[in-house]
């Protein structure tokens, strides 16, 4: 009675994780489509509003179609897709061989391993850091903050928020990206995030600055 009771906890544990990590990973791909039906500035303003009302247009799909060679852009795409596809499914079923008819030291840590990558993005987990800087520099973490305070009077992440709005204002010269897109582009997570670091650097809003260069 015991042991299925623990069992049953473990598997509403094990439940409420995997839906958890469902929700983190259909929820970008419903506020991509939301915000579609956004015009850009709302998108900065309401990024997290449902498109109803005011808020609702079909612009940016009429520009799409009508300024922009989208069709061409759909047909790259699933070229480059299908290529892709064809050779993960033919790797993926050497090594699916492998794993099920043989077992070995480390082959179930493997396995986990690529169910999870299978199910999260593994590039969307990819940000750099100052311990991954001075992973490829060879110089301790303090060592490397020292000479940057010494020589840059600034920590590394203003030196990096820095790098990145630099980047982002060559980008905002492109009048076909989005402020969104770009802010990803320069490696920010969160939209609102880029807003806010490139309005304390730059004294405007990247929107600002983009009209500036109109």
């Amino acid at each position: 009675m015991k042991k299925n009771h623990i069992r049953n906890v473990n598997t509403f544990v094990i439940y409420i994780v995997l839906i958890f990590w469902a929700v983190t990973t259909i929820y970008p791909i419903f506020w991509v489509i939301s915000n579609s039906f956004k015009d850009k500035k709302q998108i900065m303003s309401n990024a997290f509003s449902l498109p109803v009302g005011k808020l609702f247009t079909t612009a940016n799909y009429t520009d799409a179609f009508s300024k922009m060679n989208i069709l061409n852009a759909y047909k790259n795409s699933i070229i480059i897709s299908g290529c892709v596809a064809a050779v993960v499914i033919l790797l993926a079923g050497m090594a699916s061989f492998a794993l099920v008819r043989y077992s070995f030291k480390g082959s179930k840590l493997l396995y986990n391993i690529v169910i999870a990558a299978m199910m999260f993005p593994v590039f969307s987990t990819i940000i750099l850091t100052l311990s991954l800087v001075v992973e490829k520099t060879y110089v301790s973490q303090w060592h490397l903050s020292k000479l940057l305070n010494k020589h840059e009077n600034r920590n590394f992440s203003e030196i990096l928020n820095q790098i990145r709005v630099e980047h982002a204002k060559e980008l905002l010269k492109e009048m076909s990206l989005w402020i969104v897109d770009i802010s990803e582009m320069v490696g920010f997570t969160d939209v609102a995030h880029f807003s806010r670091v490139f309005k304390k650097l730059e004294g405007i809003s990247a929107n600002e600055f983009r009209n500036t260069k109109l």
